[in-house]
C-alpha cells in the first residue's frame, strides 16, 4: 500500500506514469524490491547451491568382428550409475536487471494490445492523456 518505510522506492517507481510499461520489458520494478531492506528480518546466512547430475550407461554383449566371428562377453546386460555433485558456495548474488528479448513473451497476456490501446490513446487528437 505504500504506507510502511520499507515500500517508499517502489510506491514512487509506480507513481511514475507508465511505469508499468517499463516493467513489461525490463524487470525494474522487481529490481527496486529486491534492493530494499526488509525491516524486522535479520539475515543470518545464505548460499546458493549447484547440483550437478551425470548418468553413465555401459552396455555389455557381443562384438562381431568379421562375418561368421562374434566375440561374447559374460554377463550380458546394461550397466547405469549415476554421479551427483553438490556445490555449496556462500552468499547469494546481487539482483540484477535484465531486458527481455524475447518480445513475444514481453507482450503475452494481452500486453501488446494493451501497448496498442496506450499508444493510439496519446495520439489521437482532442482527447483527454491520461495524466496521474
Amino acid at each position: 500500500m505504500g504506507f510502511s518505510w520499507e515500500s517508499i522506492p517502489i510506491t514512487a517507481w509506480e507513481l511514475i506514469p507508465f511505469s508499468f510499461v517499463v516493467d513489461w520489458f525490463v524487470n525494474f520494478g522487481d529490481y527496486i524490491q529486491a534492493l530494499t531492506p526488509k525491516l524486522g528480518i535479520k539475515g543470518l546466512s545464505s548460499w546458493t547451491t549447484v547440483i550437478k547430475e551425470t548418468k553413465v550407461t555401459r552396455s555389455v554383449g557381443e562384438v562381431q568382428f568379421l562375418p561368421g566371428w562374434v566375440v561374447q562377453r559374460q554377463p550380458h546386460g546394461v550397466t547405469e550409475i549415476a554421479f551427483e555433485t553438490r556445490i555449496r558456495v556462500p552468499g547469494i548474488p546481487q539482483p540484477g536487471i535484465a531486458f527481455d528479448t524475447d518480445i513475444v513473451h514481453a507482450l503475452r497476456n494481452n500486453r501488446g494490445w494493451d501497448l496498442l490501446s496506450l499508444f493510439i490513446q496519446q495520439i489521437k487528437p482532442g482527447k483527454t492523456r491520461f495524466v496521474r
